[in-house]
């Protein structure tokens, strides 16, 4: 019997086509659920098994897909993904013997029920950390303006303030005085609204939103100190509570300064991968896990300021040894060897696809390092150069154009965080969002 592995993904972004490409190299067959129109996913001759993800009903969209795909792993791709899996293992418990082997699965692939509730919190998550004596800012969950403002007489400005359930640096502000931390905060805290939820709807087409309107549901609210440094992350394949490979990166350009990362340098990261170890072990987590950190400028103490619990970049850079988390899934499943991977960097510097080469196409940094892109896949790589599907309607294009989001206004979003060699300073700051000892 082949190793399966069901991805499951319900946002546009491609990392799951990355994922998809490295499992079959490895010599997975890959399975996933994603949405009927427009993904990624679909480009790929790496899927052998596809099944539609239904934003009416995405936990018997998942339920069905486990079922027919006959599945020995599932990765969540967004956390969205991992929200239904969450609740779709709660149904399947209380469902008793008819639902034991999906409960059963969803445990084996994502860990124990009991941190569940953790990894969707991140107050929640950075208090465990805390526990396990990780370094992470000063931090408090707020739920009401009242606890904003006696935050307010005791933690120093800027803070980051971070929304529950958002992704991508969505959801993310650094705000400097009491009248912006009362203004995101009404604003982080209401339910979506009607019109967001039609915009989202119609000019962005993605019917997921439509479930978070109607549930009218607060997310919580996290209000970290600002930590002077850059970003790094580690993704983290685990089992049972255990690390079995990782690899830790720090960030060298992202769109803009909360963004998601475009140009990362692969590093040892032992700080970090002694972090994800320890609150891996506590959580009892199995799975793709990716953690983020603040490089502190004076000490370099990695601080820990967020959990994905799902696939991350560059978690299917196969780069060998205990750096190699799709092989290791592949042997943990099969118990035998995955397949060489042929992957040879050339350096430490990796450009992601397509978001390097869209961010800042005038960078000197894509004349360098390792590009990430799926030559072998040309109808996945004249997919990933379009805009995303959701962005491409009328709605949508003219929606940015007055927003002042085109592919080419976003480039001046490049942000570069740590110097560069003078060759690779092609990377521009965010003049709008710069932070005080960013050096290009």
């Amino acid at each position: 019997m082949p190793v399966t592995v069901l991805l499951a993904n319900t946002n546009w972004w491609p990392c799951s086509a990355f994922v998809a490409i490295s499992l079959k190299n490895a010599g997975v067959r890959v399975a996933a659920a994603y949405p009927s129109q427009g993904h990624p996913l679909a480009k790929t001759g790496a899927v052998s098994a596809r099944f539609p993800y239904c934003a009416t009903s995405p936990l018997r969209s998942l339920s069905k897909a486990i079922r027919d795909s006959g599945a020995n792993w599932i990765l969540p791709c967004d956390d969205r993904s991992v929200s239904h899996l969450h609740r779709l293992h709660s149904r399947a418990v209380s469902d008793g013997d008819a639902g034991k082997a999906v409960a059963n699965l969803i445990e084996r692939s994502l860990g124990s029920p009991d941190a569940f509730s953790i990894v969707s919190c991140r107050a929640a998550l950075l208090r465990s950390a805390q526990a396990e004596s990780i370094p992470i800012p000063e931090m408090s969950e707020v739920v009401t303006l009242e606890q904003l403002r006696r935050l307010s007489e005791t933690m120093s400005y800027p803070w980051v303030m971070k929304v529950d359930g958002s992704w991508g640096g969505l959801g993310v502000k650094v705000v400097r005085s009491l009248k912006e931390a009362e203004v995101c905060f009404l604003e982080m805290r209401k339910p979506l609204g009607t019109l967001p939820m039609l915009k989202r709807l119609f000019a962005n087409r993605d019917p997921f939103w439509i479930e978070s309107w109607w549930r009218r549901h607060r997310p919580g609210i996290t209000v970290q100190s600002y930590v002077e440094g850059r970003p790094a992350n580690c993704v983290v394949f685990c089992r049972e509570g255990k690390v079995l490979a990782g690899v830790a990166v720090e960030v060298v350009a992202a769109q803009g300064v909360t963004g998601p990362a475009t140009i990362v340098r692969i590093v040892e990261g032992r700080q970090m991968l002694n972090a994800a170890e320890a609150l891996v072990g506590r959580l009892n987590l199995s799975g793709f896990h990716g953690l983020d950190f603040i490089l502190e400028d004076k000490t370099g103490i990695a601080y820990l300021i967020e959990l994905n619990p799902r696939c991350a970049l560059p978690c299917h850079l196969r780069l060998g040894g205990d750096r190699d988390l799709i092989g290791s899934l592949y042997s943990e499943l099969s118990g035998e060897p995955s397949r060489p991977s042929t992957l040879a960097l050339g350096g430490d510097i990796v450009s992601y696809f397509p978001q390097a080469w869209l961010s800042n196409p005038k960078s000197e940094v894509l004349r360098t390092g390792y590009h990430d892109v799926p030559w072998a896949e040309p109808e996945l790589l004249k997919e990933l150069l379009l805009l995303p599907w959701p962005d491409r309607s009328f709605l949508a294009r003219t929606s940015d154009r007055f927003r002042n989001m085109t592919y080419e206004q976003r480039s001046a979003r490049g942000f570069a965080f740590q110097s560069l060699p003078a060759a690779d300073r092609g990377l521009r700051s965010a003049k709008s969002e710069g932070r005080p000892g960013e050096v290009l």
